[in-house]
């Protein structure tokens, strides 16, 4: 849903990617309640670069998967 969301409005890769990564996180988070296994899954795995500009919206995305 983030990458259609992020194609439809035309954002850079780098921000669909932030989108994509929220989005599979914050249902790791909600289907196993696991909070840091989806950040850390998240991170390890599917984050490029991590930043603040990157982990802040992925991270408020696991606080409402939660």
């Amino acid at each position: 849903m983030g990458s259609n969301l992020a194609q439809i409005t035309r954002l850079p890769v780098g921000q669909r990617l932030t989108l994509v990564v929220a989005g599979a996180g914050a249902g790791i988070v909600a289907a196993f309640n696991a909070p840091l296994g989806g950040l850390v899954f998240a991170i390890e795995l599917m984050l490029l670069a991590v930043n603040a500009r990157t982990l802040l919206p992925v991270a408020i995305a696991y606080v409402a998967g939660a």
